[in-house]
């Protein structure tokens, strides 16, 4: 079984019914993966903030 399969029916099973917060979550990580792969590598320190994202400075 897939880790995406095996998530989903996890978080299914856990999920109170009429809830949306389950399929949230597998939505907010379907989306995750595209916006990971269009961003630099180096995700804090990246030249392109394509979706805004800041991050602290680092001490």
């Amino acid at each position: 079984m897939k880790l995406r399969q095996a998530f989903t029916d996890f978080i299914l099973a856990s999920n109170t019914d009429g809830s949306g917060k389950a399929a949230s979550y597998v939505r907010a990580l379907d989306m995750l993966g595209p916006i990971l792969t269009e961003y630099d590598t180096d995700f804090c320190g990246g030249k392109e903030r394509r979706y805004g994202i800041t991050c602290a400075k680092k001490a």
